[in-house]
């Protein structure tokens, strides 16, 4: 390794000299070749820029000052970073080193080809030219580039098809809640309960704290996919025994990131019978095609689901039989369908 690079934590940082001052930078990888190349493409650009020669700032740039300025310094949710970061990954072999100017809606157009033939989905190449839109957006404010040509490309031509919602009926989420018992895990069992009963995504149910249980009961959540926080009537006796002294996370026996919580619910769902067998998120899809059938206002329905848009929640009118929700004032059913009488609560 050569003596120019040094190592701060997981981090390399590298060290040059120009003109007589050494320069320290940090070259943002923890791979030490990717360091030894970042390094020798700095040092030659420092060396022509001291000898007069300017070139176009380029792709590395753009996603240095980025990373920077935004996912390093949390300037999106982790959540959003750590997507944006795996789409600069797929990005990276194909736009690294080109100066932004060479950077077109042509180029743009043969990326989302190379990709669709190595068969990613739409929804993953549309992530990805959302992560170059922001990209080059913080280039454009730094005057490095005229125009944005990721905000350019047409993306109706990568239109996102969302699979068709498969809601596990109830006799399927008895078997979820038996299952998860039988293998010891109960809180496993809770959480579907609660998933069911309320609808809420399952992050949200794993960060949700009885400091934010209300009255009603109600759950006011902090932490949403839209960044908006919101307060929504709860099933109470879907709520799992509090603590003593009700202070902490409810459901402070599980993990509280969503992916550990769907690992364990993997080992549950591979001994119930593949017609049964369904994904955490699907008993959010069973609690909407409930509420609209049930006649729930689907404004209401919408802010408490968290949806950006109405028109994300009225997906769920196709899965009713009419395609319409009703008024509120002609709401005679429970909020759920199917748990029993003593958990069921009138809007």
């Amino acid at each position: 390794m050569p003596k120019n690079l040094y190592r701060r934590g997981s981090t390399w940082y590298g060290r040059y000299f120009i003109r007589g001052e050494i320069q320290r930078v940090s070259l943002r990888t923890s791979d030490p070749r990717e360091a030894a190349r970042r390094l020798k493409a700095l040092r030659l650009k420092a060396e022509r820029h001291a000898f007069g020669i300017h070139e176009a700032a380029t792709w590395d740039d753009a996603v240095i000052a980025y990373a920077a300025g935004v996912l390093d310094a949390e300037g999106v949710k982790a959540t959003t970073a750590k997507r944006y970061r795996v789409s600069l990954r797929q990005l990276d072999p194909v736009f690294r080193g080109v100066p932004l100017p060479a950077i077109t809606t042509a180029k743009i157009a043969a990326y989302v080809a190379d990709r669709q033939a190595a068969g990613a989905t739409n929804a993953t190449i549309r992530r990805d030219l959302t992560t170059m839109s922001r990209v080059l957006a913080g280039a454009r404010t730094r005057n490095l580039i005229d125009a944005n040509p990721a905000d350019a490309f047409d993306r109706t031509m990568i239109r996102e098809r969302r699979a068709p919602i498969a809601a596990p009926d109830d006799d399927a989420i008895a078997a979820a809640v038996a299952g998860a018992e039988a293998a010891g895990r109960p809180d496993v069992a809770r959480v579907i309960r609660f998933l069911r009963a309320n609808g809420t995504r399952a992050g949200e149910a794993l960060r949700a704290r009885w400091e934010h249980i209300g009255p009603g009961p109600t759950l006011t959540i902090h932490e949403t996919k839209s960044g908006r926080v919101r307060t929504i009537d709860l099933i109470g006796d879907s709520l799992p025994p509090p603590t003593p002294k009700e202070v902490g996370r409810v459901f402070a026996d599980l993990p509280e990131e969503a992916g550990a919580l769907a690992s364990a619910w993997q080992w549950v769902r591979r001994n119930m019978p593949k017609a049964q067998q369904f994904r955490l998120h699907d008993l959010r899809h069973a609690y909407a095609i409930a509420e609209i059938r049930s006649g729930r206002d689907i404004y209401d329905l919408s802010h408490h689901l968290g949806h950006s848009s109405v028109k994300v929640t009225e997906i769920y009118l196709g899965y009713v039989a009419g395609g319409r929700s009703k008024s509120r004032g002609d709401q005679t059913q429970n909020l759920t369908q199917g748990l029993p009488e003593k958990t069921q609560k009138p809007l």
